[in-house]
């Protein structure tokens, strides 16, 4: 067990938090997925910079499962602006400011949602699809002994 993987994971699961706390509440919303959804994805630097676990392991945890490639786009697409390589949806962008990922956010009186949507993929709840993120990355570190 890496102490450092497990406070950079504690890391992660606190921005996690933070999401799900304003979620349906701050008209901004999706300032916290795009920084989750970063967290999220840099992460595996983290873990294959620890030198305990062998980079292709970590890459091919990535391409093994579907919603760690939309976190990796999502992460792309708001870091970058144009996202050359996606994993999932060339076409999928931000809304506003024209960027990679598109969000769309239908408020309903007091409540702000956050659904991320492409060509290539159904609308998604950025919360649930944050959820499963942090459930993949800790089965993957209990798997791996990093837990």
């Amino acid at each position: 067990m890496s102490n450092k993987i497990e406070n950079q994971f504690l890391s992660l699961e606190r921005s996690f938090q933070r999401l799900k706390d304003n979620y349906k509440k701050d008209p901004h919303i999706e300032d916290y997925v795009y920084s989750f959804f970063q967290d999220c994805f840099h992460f595996k630097n983290y873990v294959i910079n620890s030198g305990l676990i062998d980079k292709n392991d970590v890459n091919d945890f990535i391409e093994l499962n579907t919603d760690m490639k939309i976190c990796r786009d999502i992460c792309n697409g708001s870091k970058h602006c144009i996202n050359n390589n996606p994993s999932i949806d060339r076409d999928i962008h931000k809304n506003i400011n024209k960027r990679n990922y598109k969000i769309i956010k239908p408020i309903t009186e007091e409540k702000h949602y956050c659904f991320i949507h492409g060509k290539n993929i159904p609308a998604l709840d950025a919360l649930e699809l944050a959820e499963n993120c942090c459930l993949l990355w800790k089965t993957f570190l209990i798997k791996n002994k990093l837990l």
